[in-house]
């Protein structure tokens, strides 16, 4: 990835691009895109017996904490087993700067989540912030994504409408858990 396409950048995106960190060479979208994923689910669940707003946060991301861990361990073992070597320090930092990306996908809709506790909203409330920032980002980086790869239209609205079903599951897993 070179960084933001000049159709980003005139709609003002490259500045998401360079937050998340997207504009790095060795960028790892897909864990920006799991790691929202990942959440929304976290917070579906929680919101069902939501525990107060800083708790939910800090439940979120140990949870995102721990999917960080278990990628980049599967991720060192799987090398291990395919390689037959044993691993360096070098794979171990290497694999877990990569696999970061889970945690940096929830940036902003953790962001939001502060706000809404700074403000006083209820704990339920501080979820569903969290939850609809989540399905916003995963929105906007289908578009993002979209504008990059000069995508027709018709194909921007089927991945802005895949984005959004990952909001419908959201919603279920929430419905599931009532």
């Amino acid at each position: 990835m070179t960084g933001p396409g000049p159709q980003a950048e005139r709609r003002g995106l490259g500045f998401l691009e360079r937050f998340l960190g997207l504009d790095d060479p060795e960028a790892h979208p897909g864990g920006l895109v799991y790691g929202l994923i990942v959440l929304g689910s976290v917070l579906a669940a929680e919101s069902v017996h939501s525990s107060g707003g800083v708790r939910d946060i800090m439940a979120a991301l140990t949870v995102l904490f721990v999917y960080w861990l278990a990628h980049t361990y599967a991720d060192l073992m799987g090398r291990r087993y395919l390689q037959a070597t044993p691993l360096r320090w070098k794979d171990v930092t290497e694999v877990a700067r990569r696999e970061w990306a889970i945690m940096r996908g929830a940036t902003i809709p953790v962001i939001a989540m502060v706000v809404a506790v700074l403000l006083g909203v209820s704990s339920w409330r501080v979820d569903e912030v969290g939850m609809i920032t989540d399905v916003a980002m995963l929105t906007l980086f289908a578009v993002v994504g979209s504008l990059k790869a000069n995508l027709s239209r018709m194909a921007l609205v089927f991945q802005v409408v895949l984005a959004l079903s990952f909001g419908i599951f959201i919603a279920l897993v929430r419905a599931v858990l009532a």
